[in-house]
């Protein structure tokens, strides 16, 4: 066998065995924040304004995505409240305990089209202002 193809071998080897791991992990929680510390309104609007929209087109444009959008209704309304104040914008979600990646990704996915139950299920919340 060449060193190459060892090291090759040895690469996929190690590559197995990472998915492995990864997919025996029990993830537990998670929790996103953006807080306006006092200049965040005006560099979006001065983003929008090189793109020639204001913020009221915006949250037009982001209210008429979110009545198409696979998203539980408590973060609808927590993008909504965030786009009119601008302000702050929470998102967590804790895990079912006792379950590993794979078996999470499996129920994520036979969810798929249903995102209030699936809101539930990773016990998602989110707040806006």
């Amino acid at each position: 066998m060449s060193p190459l193809h060892r090291s090759l071998e040895q690469q996929l080897q190690q590559q197995t065995l990472l998915m492995q791991a990864i997919s025996e992990l029990e993830p537990r929680s998670i929790e996103i924040k953006l807080n306006n510390e006092g200049e965040f309104k005006a560099l979006v609007e001065q983003v929008l304004s090189k793109q020639g929209m204001t913020l009221e087109q915006m949250q037009q444009m982001v209210e008429m995505q979110l009545q198409q959008a696979p998203v539980s209704d408590e973060l609808a309304q927590a993008i909504r409240d965030f786009t009119q104040g601008l302000g702050l914008l929470t998102v967590s979600a804790s895990l079912p305990a006792g379950q590993t990646m794979t078996e999470i990704n499996q129920q994520i996915f036979t969810l798929m089209g249903q995102p209030n139950e699936l809101a539930e299920f990773i016990n998602l919340k989110a707040k806006g202002e």
